[in-house]
């Protein structure tokens, strides 16, 4: 059964030296939209969490615009730089963060 609300889940991983970063977002009417990217930890770190999150949005919504309309800017960046956020602490290798928005 499809859920009833948007999920959204952020995985962060380490490969090298750039974080990959995969969004799976599963709308209420059964669809998967799953997309990926990489951010380059120098990058990254000159750029700080927040900064980083808004572009990787950026990137999500040039590939999936419909999907960002029923998400919102905001609640896809806030788990995006949590997660990052999450990611650079020490010992903080692979990090999964799942939200269900309305």
């Amino acid at each position: 059964m499809p859920p009833t609300s948007l999920i959204l889940r952020v995985v962060v991983e380490d490969s090298a030296s750039v974080a990959e970063v995969c969004l799976v977002v599963q709308l209420p009417a059964g669809t998967t939209v799953i997309w990926e990217g990489d951010v380059p930890y120098l990058l990254g770190a000159h750029w700080g969490s927040e900064r980083t999150a808004a572009w990787l949005g950026e990137q999500f919504r040039r590939h999936a615009a419909l999907v960002m309309q029923q998400m919102g800017h905001q609640p896809l960046r806030q788990a995006l730089q949590v997660s990052l956020m999450r990611h650079q602490q020490p010992g903080g290798g692979q990090v999964w963060l799942t939200r269900c928005l309305p």
